[in-house]
């Protein structure tokens, strides 16, 4: 008997823990800042770009650990020419305490999107799964998140204006450290 007790407090202890990680109710602004490079080759001819983005976003806790919350990311891809994206990403998270501040956050995000280059307009939507996402709260009002693996797919359409062409691409990325992001949060 005296076994079951000490095992049951032992799980109410724990799980009192892991509950008042992120409690219902709580909210946060922050955002993300990204990053990365691209090379790619085509008939033989190679072109880089530097890829720079930005998305402030708002989170609201629904429940004791589950966040609900939709980022504003505006991103330029310079490489032969510039190319501007503005997304829409609503999301959800769910917050899993590794040890003493530290948060393993995998979550699902939906996106609306257009992109912009000279001529061309392209309207789409993408879903991304977080896989490698990460939170560190130094402190009980701030936290630092990263993203270091996900997974999307994306459809875009494609309107060039000049010569009045029309299509669709479907793309499927991978990300594995090559492009992480890192974010702030201010908790409220």
């Amino acid at each position: 008997m005296k076994k079951i007790c000490i095992c049951l407090l032992a799980i109410l202890s724990t799980s009192a823990i892991c509950a008042s990680a992120q409690t219902k109710g709580d909210m946060f602004v922050g955002g993300n800042l990204g990053i990365s490079t691209t090379s790619f080759i085509v008939e033989g001819e190679s072109s880089t770009g530097l890829n720079f983005n930005i998305a402030p976003e708002f989170g609201y806790f629904v429940a004791d650990n589950l966040k609900i919350g939709a980022s504003i990311s505006y991103g330029i891809e310079s490489a032969d020419y510039a190319t501007h994206t503005l997304s829409v990403l609503p999301n959800i998270a769910y917050y899993v305490k590794v040890c003493n501040n530290f948060y393993y956050t995998p979550g699902l995000e939906l996106g609306f999107a257009a992109g912009f280059t000279e001529d061309i307009s392209m309207p789409g939507f993408g879903l991304g799964v977080n896989l490698g996402s990460f939170e560190l709260r130094p402190t009980e009002k701030f936290g630092i998140s990263m993203n270091l693996l996900s997974l999307s797919y994306v459809v875009l359409t494609y309107n060039d204006k000049d010569y009045g062409v029309h299509f669709n691409t479907n793309a499927v990325n991978f990300n594995l450290g090559i492009s992480p992001s890192i974010g702030v949060k201010c908790y409220f």
